[in-house]
């Protein structure tokens, strides 16, 4: 297990994520600036200086109106069945990639250790690929996001959401063949908040006039838990809220 110092080539990655993560707290008046409110369900990047009317972009999912446990359980199932396939497929991948122990990675007794020892001792910086750390992470992250947000959940209860499936990946589903990562930890919540949102935006923007073609596939693999919690066939009485 990778114990070394943070190396420096990696602290302008792990800042950047923080400063991004940091631009939606900014909130300020609706009336005049960038706006971001989950109480009244919006999430703007425009200028509201000319009190413009603004329209509730959780009102969208044919799961709007479902209870919070019933979007929970499927936002889980979601998480669940991605953190298997996932898991499955870096089992299957070479060691260069996973940096798992081709020869230890399925023995019980390694998978037993590993487990204790990500809630005994602390989590270390790994030496995973960049883009495993700084596209694949963020990207997990928007899909935990997502799972919630694509419901028509607002942002901080489908950021927590995000934070909590992190969570249970690094300690849960992970642990049994690395300790925590470092990095991990950061850039799955915080980057995966700031890629959801985007992607979630991007979504709505797609669907507003209907998804052709070319969007649908978009979609597909930029927001993918869209596509499985709401499909492409559009209920216009929903654009209307």
């Amino acid at each position: 297990m990778p114990t070394e110092s943070f190396r420096i080539k990696e602290l302008p990655f792990i800042l950047l994520i923080m400063v991004i993560e940091i631009l939606p707290v900014n909130a300020g008046s609706p009336d005049t600036t960038t706006v971001i409110s989950s109480e009244n369900g919006y999430f703007s990047l425009h200028d509201f200086s000319a009190k413009q009317p603004v329209q509730n972009i959780d009102a969208f999912s044919r799961h709007s109106n479902d209870s919070f446990a019933e979007k929970l359980f499927r936002g889980a199932g979601l998480a669940t069945g991605f953190g298997i396939i996932m898991g499955a497929s870096l089992v299957a991948m070479p060691e260069e990639i996973s940096k798992w122990d081709k020869n230890n990675k399925l023995k019980w007794s390694s998978m037993k250790k590993n487990f204790i020892a990500a809630y005994t001792l602390p989590p270390v910086i790994d030496h995973d690929f960049w883009y495993i750390n700084y596209l694949g992470h963020p990207y997990q992250g928007g899909f935990y996001f997502n799972n919630l947000r694509s419901q028509g959940a607002d942002f901080w209860t489908s950021a927590v959401f995000c934070a909590g499936q992190s969570l249970i990946w690094e300690y849960v589903l992970e642990s049994v063949f690395e300790q925590p990562s470092i990095q991990d930890l950061i850039s799955t919540p915080l980057a995966g908040v700031v890629v959801g949102e985007l992607t979630h935006r991007a979504t709505l923007r797609m669907r507003k006039n209907g998804f052709n073609t070319i969007e649908k596939i978009v979609v597909c693999i930029i927001n993918p838990s869209y596509a499985i919690n709401n499909g492409f066939k559009i209920n216009h009485s929903l654009n209307s809220k």
